[in-house]
């Protein structure tokens, strides 16, 4: 959610390329009749300025000779800048690459393509009906192993070799001196017992720990339940204590993703930040997005969180609520409730169905930061973009902090009497909630793009077809609730280049 091609163009799959005094986005950029990629420069990850894009796209017969290109990632060697990018060649994944001397200007290599799928180890021959009748080989994630001198590159691939057990899904790795002649390995990990391919790798260490992320998909009989979200697509990971593994996976594997088979958050890679790592992503929807980063975070027993970044506080224009002053307590839509508004702080007495309270004002895109917490609620949280008189389902965003099932939801709801009762999640998020704790969240609104952290852990990123602006409330169901602070910044809107 914080940049976004020209209307004319959809962004989708992304890679940074963190050097010298700024970050290169790269990204799959589709614009009829051909799709190549989009390039695009920023200095402080937050505001963006477009760079030409990349042609992608060759001659009848050539490697390259569909305009659908496939994610890849950009090395930096010796004076000169090594792009990977796949394409759909014959039945069968291959990579190939474009070199630059000053990250404008790209050749494309005369050896294309320079990966292409071998055996014994990996499928390496279409197989008519299965898996979209071609075959893996994409998306390259290429490191520096120092202790032998090479480079690994980290694909998305597949075994030759599957049943209704095992879809087959492999990291296959490949290795070179000189980026250019790539020599086959055994895969890096086999995880295809348990998901339906490892699209986007990542393979990254934090301390003493190795990490394999890629991005992959509930979808037919492979449903990914993790201890946050059920049904969940998005990019999950396996944990090492070495770099030739095994990777295993833990119990929480997801790293960022939606539940519920939506596609909202996906393809994640990460990058060296101040000692540690970022994750970014792209964002789904109508015009889809390059969302903003986190930070990795790590627990003592390896596992890893997403915390927010202030850096996405650079987007403020200016603080338009501090407090919760003018509160709309006697509002008919308050449903069944006692609502009871002081300087600096707000207690709700709500019945079971639920009972919301407006805040005067119309807002567009907003940082939220509130402290709420529950003293016997049920759930407790916000309504956003609402806009008064309108009676159609669907017409509010929902937060809300579900103590009774220990869950975050948002979602849509109607705006009537009793807000939120009875709201079908869209995304949830399972997590230990305590009654009596304060908690803060945070929520980013900018345009169709939603973003919420819990005490600046990450719980959603998603979409939702609501108005570009409108109210604010406060809700409760199900008992007591107290909200202690509130502070609403408004944001930049997306530029349009």
């Amino acid at each position: 959610m914080i940049f976004r091609p020209a209307r004319s163009k959809r962004l989708w799959d992304t890679w940074l390329f963190p050097w010298k005094d700024g970050y290169h986005l790269f990204f799959l950029e589709s614009e009829l009749p051909h799709r190549g990629l989009g390039h695009a420069f920023s200095k402080d990850l937050v505001h963006w300025e477009i760079w030409p894009s990349i042609k992608t796209w060759g001659e009848p017969g050539a490697w390259n000779e569909t305009p659908l290109v496939l994610t890849g990632t950009t090395v930096h060697h010796e004076g000169t800048f090594y792009l990977y990018a796949g394409a759909h060649f014959r039945g069968t994944q291959v990579v190939g690459l474009y070199t630059s001397k000053d990250l404008v200007e790209w050749t494309e290599h005369p050896e294309n393509p320079v990966m292409q799928p071998e055996g014994p180890h990996y499928q390496s021959e279409p197989v008519p009906d299965f898996f979209y009748d071609v075959v893996d080989w994409r998306d390259p994630c290429i490191i520096f192993n120092e202790s032998d001198g090479h480079y690994h590159a980290f694909l998305c691939a597949r075994l030759p070799q599957w049943s209704h057990e095992d879809s087959g899904a492999a990291v296959g790795r490949l290795r070179s001196r000189d980026l250019i002649h790539w020599e086959c390995l055994p895969p890096l990990a086999t995880p295809g017992k348990d998901f339906y391919h490892t699209e986007v790798p990542d393979v990254f260490q934090l301390g003493d720990r190795h990490y394999l992320a890629f991005a992959t998909i509930s979808q037919g009989g492979i449903r990914l339940d993790t201890a946050t979200k059920d049904a969940a697509k998005g990019t999950f990971y396996l944990m090492s204590d070495s770099f030739e593994g095994p990777y295993e996976k833990p119990d929480d594997c997801l790293l960022v993703g939606a539940s519920n088979w939506r596609t909202d958050p996906y393809v994640g890679r990460t990058i060296p930040y101040e000692g540690g790592r970022l994750l970014y992503h792209h964002m789904g929807g109508k015009r889809t997005a390059f969302s903003s980063p986190k930070r990795v975070r790590q627990r003592p027993d390896g596992t890893l969180w997403l915390e927010y970044l202030p850096l996405l506080e650079k987007l403020e224009t200016g603080v338009v609520r501090e407090g919760f002053d003018g509160l709309k307590t006697d509002e008919p839509r308050g449903g069944v409730g006692q609502w009871d508004a002081g300087a600096g702080s707000v207690e709700v007495n709500s019945q079971v169905l639920g009972s919301a309270a407006p805040l005067p004002g119309y807002l567009g895109d907003i940082h939220l930061a509130l402290q709420l917490r529950s003293e016997s609620a049920r759930r407790v949280g916000v309504l956003f973009r609402f806009q008064q008189g309108l009676y159609c389902e669907g017409d509010a965003g929902v937060l809300v902090l579900d103590f009774d099932a220990g869950a975050a939801h948002v979602g849509q709801t109607k705006y009537d009497p009793f807000a939120g009762a009875g709201f079908t999640p869209q995304d949830s998020f399972r997590m230990p909630l305590e009654r009596g704790r304060t908690y803060t969240l945070r929520l980013y609104l900018r345009d169709e793009h939603i973003e919420a952290y819990l005490d600046d852990q990450w719980i959603f990123s998603t979409t939702m077809e609501l108005p570009v602006g409108g109210e604010l409330a406060l809700y409760a169901e199900g008992g007591r609730a107290r909200f202690e602070s509130i502070r609403v910044a408004e944001i930049e809107p997306f530029p349009e280049f």
